[in-house]
C-alpha cells in the first residue's frame, strides 16, 4: 500500500473513532440520572415550641438550618413559653449536591405535597403549627399542619415525608 493509503486508513479510523466514541457518550449522557433537569428549589420549613426552634431555608442549592439545641441550655419543664432566645439559636449553612436536590424534588413530587388541601385552624384546641412552604418549578404551595393532642388529626403523610426528607439533608 502507499503512503497515501496509510493516510487515508488513518484518517478514516479516527473520523471512526471519534465516531462511536461520541454515540457511545452521547447515550451514556441521555440515560445518566445526573443529567435529568433539576427543576428550581424553593423551600420554608418552620416549627417552634417551648423547647423547639427549627427553621430551614433553601433555595435552590443552598440549605440554610437555624435551630435551638435544648442541650445548651437547661429548659424549665412545662413553661408555657420558649426556653430559648435568638441568642440560644444556631445556624448552618451548606450546598445542597445535585443528587440531594434531585431526591428532594423527587420526594415533594412523589408524596403528593403540591396536591393537599389547607386544613381549618383548629378553634378552642391547644395545638402547635408546622409551616411547610415550597415552589417547585412553576408550582408552589404553603401548607401549615396544626397538631394537638387528636389521634385522629395526624400530620399528612406527604408534609410528613418532605420534613422528614429535610432532615436528612441537615
Amino acid at each position: 500500500m502507499s503512503r497515501n493509503h496509510f493516510s487515508f486508513l488513518y484518517f478514516f479510523l479516527a473520523v471512526l473513532l471519534l465516531l462511536i466514541v461520541s454515540c457511545r457518550n452521547d447515550t451514556a449522557e441521555s440515560t445518566s440520572a445526573t443529567d435529568i433537569k433539576i427543576p428550581p428549589i424553593s423551600l420554608h420549613y418552620f416549627f417552634t415550641a417551648e423547647m423547639t426552634f427549627q427553621n430551614i431555608f433553601i433555595n435552590d442549592s443552598q440549605l440554610s438550618y437555624s435551630y435551638f439545641d435544648p442541650r445548651t441550655k437547661e429548659c424549665t419543664p412545662f413553661r408555657q413559653a420558649p426556653c430559648w432566645t435568638e441568642q440560644d439559636i444556631l445556624t448552618t449553612v451548606r450546598e445542597l449536591s445535585p443528587e440531594e436536590r434531585r431526591t428532594l424534588s423527587a420526594v415533594i413530587d412523589a408524596s403528593g405535597f403540591l396536591d393537599l388541601e389547607q386544613e381549618e385552624e383548629p378553634e378552642g384546641k391547644r395545638f402547635y403549627t408546622y409551616l411547610l412552604s415550597v415552589i417547585l418549578g412553576n408550582q408552589s404551595k404553603e401548607i401549615r399542619y396544626y397538631a394537638d393532642n387528636d389521634p385522629s388529626n395526624p400530620m399528612p403523610e406527604s408534609f410528613a415525608a418532605v420534613r422528614d426528607t429535610l432532615f436528612e439533608l441537615i
